[in-house]
């Protein structure tokens, strides 16, 4: 039974007359006679009943008149949820951000512009480090991952939009020795050990600070922390220098200085997704994301 069938039918009962029905329905009576027909075949019972140039509902057909209103705006009110999902106009949408590093105001604004425009759609965040965030995109955890340019740009099974820029800095205890001296470049830090993430959690942040060393004319002593919050509780507790975003958690640490006179890489903060993820919702995401 169609949503038109079902129009046809109502129409008529309200009418009791099928020629006044296929007008208002803007259809020939013939073929009003042959959808209700095909209606009463299918439910494998009488609808209507014809005496004497009259038209009577049978007792089936006054329970349907009575229930069917109910059902319709329930049909209606599925295929309206079913279109929502597939325009991604509702359903979920999960996102992952990077651990220790606050979202860029602008993305943070246009974040409430979208649950704004598209309430129905709920969103389930978490947070991560650079490597937990690969792996929950990577294992379909999260629809999109809010990081670093680098931890996605040159993987071909992603998209990335840039929303966000940055650049990066040292940081080095307030209470280490090197803390008192006019510190401009990174060759004054030759012998500090150097704090970073292990490359299983992001390859690039400690294969370009390396790089950066080696280029100031030493090669330095790394030491690897699981986590940005382990890196940076190291920082303060005074066991070597690193390298975190100038807007990162880390630079509101009273307990760190911000060697921001060192000149290191500028970043952008992009949201990831894959290429074969079929979220609706993401697209919508994004275009809120570069309105």
């Amino acid at each position: 039974m169609t949503s038109l069938q079902i129009k046809y039918f109502m129409t008529t009962a309200r009418c009791l007359n099928f020629t006044e029905a296929a007008r208002q329905l803007y259809i020939s009576q013939p073929a009003l006679s042959q959808q209700i027909a095909a209606m009463e075949k299918e439910l494998n019972m009488q609808l209507f009943v014809r005496s004497k140039g009259k038209v009577f509902l049978t007792p089936a057909a006054v329970i349907l008149m009575h229930d069917l209103p109910k059902y319709e705006k329930m049909y209606e009110t599925i295929l309206k949820n079913a279109q929502y999902a597939n325009e991604g106009r509702s359903g979920v949408l999960r996102i992952g951000f990077l651990q220790g590093q606050p979202i860029a105001p602008n993305v943070v604004e246009r974040y409430f512009q979208f649950r704004e425009q598209f309430p129905n759609i709920a969103v389930d965040a978490s947070c991560g480090s650079f490597g937990t965030l690969q792996r929950m995109l990577a294992e379909d955890e999260a629809d999109l991952i809010y990081t670093a340019d680098f931890e996605v740009e040159d993987n071909l099974s992603y998209c990335s939009e840039p929303v966000a820029e940055d650049y990066a800095v040292i940081l080095l205890s307030r209470f280490h020795p090197l803390a008192k001296e006019n510190i401009t470049g990174l060759e004054q830090l030759k012998g500090v050990p150097m704090i970073t993430l292990r490359r299983q959690e992001s390859s690039w942040i400690a294969g370009r600070v390396e790089d950066d060393c080696r280029r100031a004319g030493f090669v330095p002593r790394v030491k690897y922390a699981d986590s940005p919050d382990e890196q940076i509780l190291w920082t303060e507790i005074g066991l070597g220098f690193s390298v975190t975003n100038q807007d990162s958690y880390g630079c509101l640490n009273k307990n760190l200085i911000c060697l921001d006179r060192i000149h290191l890489a500028e970043r952008k903060f992009v949201f990831g997704w894959k290429k074969d993820n079929v979220n609706p919702a993401i697209a919508l995401f994004i275009n809120c994301m570069l309105a």
